[in-house]
């Protein structure tokens, strides 16, 4: 195994960094049983900025509404029911649309949610000011001041650049309930005494809320991004230590690999046959130490088989010598069968030649026999 360089050493303290920075989860929310059931789920950790922005923008419709329905519930609505019947109606409406929006933004419809709860709320208000008993008076001229709560759900819940709509409408009402509604005494004394601030006041209000929470999301979003491409950065920073590692793990195992694959050869060179590639099916090189092994186990089956004909080559040629002495005595035997015959039909002594063969002796002996019919065996003699 090859030792690791200093490149590879820093990519894999990258590696170690990135996977400490994308690991690295926040604490659970006490919130988080409410998210559960009010909340868009995250699909996986490998969202787009788009969709780690609604996500985000979801779970903060679903904490507002929290804190929205405590307020409504706990103190508007015990309020309403002593002093405003109408409001109390309207707030009990609100309740209900606030959750159909957490229904709707827990299956990720955050868009219609956020705008559901910046509709009720910016229609909530207006209404108690229009139906608040006496008309428009100094104690009700204040809530102008409170529709910038509408501005604030616009820019939060929905884009942002929303939140100027928003403001446009709610500056419109102002403007057409201060000409239109009945005032009080106290309301006509207190403008004609301050005048156009009356009026300029809510509208200027609006306006620098409106542009301060624009600036300020947009840049926050703009950090979001930031923070997206860093975590990219950090991730492919992963991915190509990760691939470093394994790459230089792999080239190691090759080149051990090789290093056999030569051992092997070497041996194989100096005449040890029994030899082998000891590679696993792990192993990238496998399939070319699977197929040299073969090609030594058959190599040596046919060294084998050469040694055995070695070995019987001499019985073969010894096979082949008698197996042509056999022939020749065949033909030999088969000549005097035919000489005896004619030296016996013309009765003629026996005129054998030798032949070079173990019958030799036999036609020597009988060599000048004279045969007669009554002849049953060739004369002796001592």
């Amino acid at each position: 195994m090859l030792p690791l360089n200093s490149n590879s050493r820093d990519s894999q303290s990258q590696q170690d960094w990135s996977l400490r920075y994308l690991n690295n989860d926040p604490k659970k929310s006490y919130m988080e049983w409410w998210y559960h059931f009010t909340a868009p789920k995250r699909s996986s950790s490998h969202m787009s900025v788009e969709q780690r922005e609604l996500v985000r923008r979801g779970r903060l419709v679903s904490l507002l509404l929290f804190y929205i329905l405590l307020v409504v519930g706990g103190l508007a609505v015990p309020v309403a029911y002593y002093q405003n019947h109408t409001l109390l109606f309207v707030l009990v409406l609100a309740i209900g649309l606030f959750m159909i929006a957490l229904a709707m933004n827990h299956r990720g419809a955050v868009n219609f949610a956020g705008g559901l709860v910046t509709a009720v709320v910016s229609v909530a208000i207006p209404i108690a000011i229009l139906t608040y008993p006496g008309g428009l008076g100094t104690n009700t001229v204040f809530l102008y001041d409170m529709m910038i709560q509408s501005d604030l759900l616009a820019v939060s819940l929905l884009p942002a650049r929303s939140v100027f709509i928003v403001v446009g409408a709610n500056i419109l009402f102002i403007v057409t309930d201060f000409y239109l509604q009945s005032r009080t005494s106290d309301l006509t004394a207190l403008i004609a005494k301050a005048g156009p601030e009356v009026l300029a006041r809510p509208i200027v209000l609006h306006i620098i809320v409106a542009v301060v929470t624009y600036l300020w999301v947009s840049s926050s979003q703009d950090a979001v991004k930031r923070a997206d491409r860093a975590q990219v950065i950090a991730e492919l920073q992963h991915d190509i230590a990760r691939q470093h590692t394994a790459s230089t793990l792999e080239k190691q195992k090759l080149e051990a690999s090789i290093d056999l694959l030569v051992q092997t050869q070497n041996r194989i060179a100096q005449g040890d046959l029994d030899a082998r590639v000891p590679l696993t099916s792990d192993n990238v090189l496998w399939q070319i130490g699977g197929s040299l092994n073969t090609l030594l186990s058959r190599y040596q089956k046919l060294r084998h088989l050469e040694w055995q004909m070695q070995q019987m080559q001499p019985r073969w040629q010894q096979a082949l010598v008698s197996e042509k002495e056999l022939e020749n005595l065949k033909k030999e035997m088969e000549y005097v069968r035919q000489q005896l015959q004619q030296a016996k039909v013309e009765q003629v002594p026996l005129k054998l030649n030798a032949t070079g063969t173990a019958l030799d002796l036999i036609l020597k002996e009988l060599d000048g026999l004279l045969l007669s019919e009554t002849t049953t065996a060739p004369k002796t003699y001592s």
